[in-house]
């Protein structure tokens, strides 16, 4: 009788979590930032260019403050602020072998005349379509945080924020503003190009590390 108590008592105090906060979960605002990665960089860049890891007197590091935000200034009118994500091979070559999936494209293929689309994970096999937009609505159906987990990688939604850029809630737009999904998302509701490289490339191609040659080799047969 008590372990049942106790138990009912546990599962009594996550539902009422749940509800009092209710959009809890990752992915609930999007296109908002949810770390504060930006912040601990640029505390980063000051660290490194800036105090040089030691202490400083407040006069003294208003002053390298100073010097350090003209700096960056005068670097924002010759190296302009990027508002489009930029967009590699690789990833071009995931989204074409992505779109080339009849799964993937059965799925996805109704959804184009609408302004907000949903695609398939890597979890999409464990939760179905209809399950995940219950969950959704109602985040406090989660039990446990496996559940959550799987719901989370189950589908990925594809939006376009107030800036008119595609993003998506999988790990990769999270982390660099674009992914497979967005960019297969753009040829297929706009109907452009592939490009005949990124088609004739394997689906784990990935460039080499290093600068790239700037002259061919010494001995060659041409």
């Amino acid at each position: 009788m008590r372990g049942s108590s106790a138990a009912r008592t546990r599962c009594t105090t996550s539902n009422l979590k749940l509800r009092l906060v209710r959009y809890w979960y990752k992915g609930v605002a999007l296109g908002s930032v949810s770390t504060n990665n930006g912040l601990e960089s640029l505390h980063g860049r000051i660290k490194r260019f800036g105090t040089l890891r030691k202490r400083m007197p407040v006069g003294s590091f208003v002053k390298e403050m100073h010097r350090l935000m003209e700096e960056w200034s005068w670097a924002s009118e010759s190296q302009p602020f990027q508002s489009v994500p930029p967009r590699s091979l690789s990833l071009e070559v995931k989204a074409f072998h992505w779109s080339e999936d009849p799964s993937h494209m059965e799925f996805f293929a109704p959804q184009l005349r609408m302004g907000t689309y949903f695609v398939p994970g890597s979890c999409a096999g464990l939760v179905s379509y209809r399950r995940y937009g219950r969950c959704d609505s109602k985040p406090r159906r989660f039990k446990t945080f496996g559940q959550f987990v799987v719901w989370l990688k189950a589908y990925y939604r594809v939006f376009r924020n107030v800036h008119d850029i595609l993003l998506c809630t999988c790990a990769s737009s999270a982390k660099m503003y674009i992914c497979k999904h967005s960019v297969t998302t753009e040829h297929m509701k706009y109907e452009t190009d592939v490009s005949q490289k990124a088609k004739a490339l394997p689906i784990d191609y990935h460039p080499r590390r290093g600068r790239p040659k700037s002259v061919g080799p010494a001995l060659s047969m041409d």
